[in-house]
């Protein structure tokens, strides 16, 4: 009889765990946060407006062009403004191993080099942006923990720690995640430190919705311990337009051959 009773009872356990709902894996959650955000093929034309804590600002305008060729990340950018920069252009490919390839035009020597990988965690033309910023993001490069949920921006957000696997400019970042995988605030945190030393804002009110994707608009950065701030705004943006995959290649550099633009304003 004890037997039996016992059998029931674990067999009670059993059907009410089973009843109860499982939280998805941070991994997932992660995954689908980053296919949201760079599961696409995009043309944009970007200004970053840098401001230090002085009241000095610069400005830069950035034509931008990103496409997933075999399944991989390729994006090239281009400086239309200022004067003193245009024509600068960066070139960022994912390989088939998962690693980066980088290479950069620089009008003063009229050829394209490339870019270490020491190089990729430097300030991208003089913001508190990197290189490294602007190239695809995998949930598998990182391992990845959950923390407790947090209101972020008035929504209710899933926070995901992730510590990159290879080398980055930060030694972790926590991301907080909305339930329709929109990301709303990039953390990054150096080594055993308690604050984070960047923090990257992306508001709700200026994401566009198009092709099942929430794609960011706006940028905020602020970097502790440089007095200074950064804001990034696609002015124009095309999702999913028919893109060349010729462009993505050092001859693009090279020769300078026009990158593809947004023709109207959003």
């Amino acid at each position: 009889m004890r037997r039996v009773l016992f059998g029931l009872i674990a067999l009670a356990i059993a059907a009410g765990a089973a009843g109860e709902p499982q939280s998805e894996r941070p991994e997932a959650v992660l995954e689908a946060a980053f296919a949201n955000r760079y599961e696409v093929d995009l043309i944009s034309e970007m200004e970053i407006v840098m401001r230090s804590g002085a009241g000095s600002e610069q400005r830069r305008l950035v034509q931008a062009v990103s496409k997933r060729i075999d399944g991989r990340a390729q994006s090239i950018g281009r400086v239309l403004e200022p004067g003193s920069l245009r024509g600068l252009t960066v070139l960022i490919s994912e390989l088939a191993d998962g690693g980066r390839e980088m290479f950069v035009y620089l009008p003063a020597l009229l050829r394209a080099r490339r870019i270490s990988g020491a190089q990729r965690l430097e300030s991208f033309l003089g913001s508190d942006l990197t290189y490294e910023d602007f190239e695809r993001q995998r949930a598998a490069d990182f391992t990845v923990e959950q923390l407790s949920p947090e209101d972020v921006a008035g929504e209710h957000c899933a926070i995901i720690r992730a510590v990159p696997r290879g080398e980055r400019a930060y030694a972790a970042m926590v991301l907080a995640v909305a339930p329709d995988r929109a990301i709303l605030e990039y953390r990054y945190f150096a080594r055993d430190a308690q604050a984070p030393y960047r923090v990257i804002e992306t508001p709700r009110a200026r994401m566009h919705s198009e092709a099942g994707h929430l794609l960011p608009t706006f940028y905020s950065v602020r970097q502790a311990g440089r007095n200074s701030t950064t804001e990034l705004t696609l002015r124009k943006l095309s999702v999913n337009p028919p893109i060349d995959d010729r462009i993505f290649s050092v001859t693009t550099l090279d020769q300078q051959r026009p990158l593809p633009r947004v023709r109207a304003e959003r």
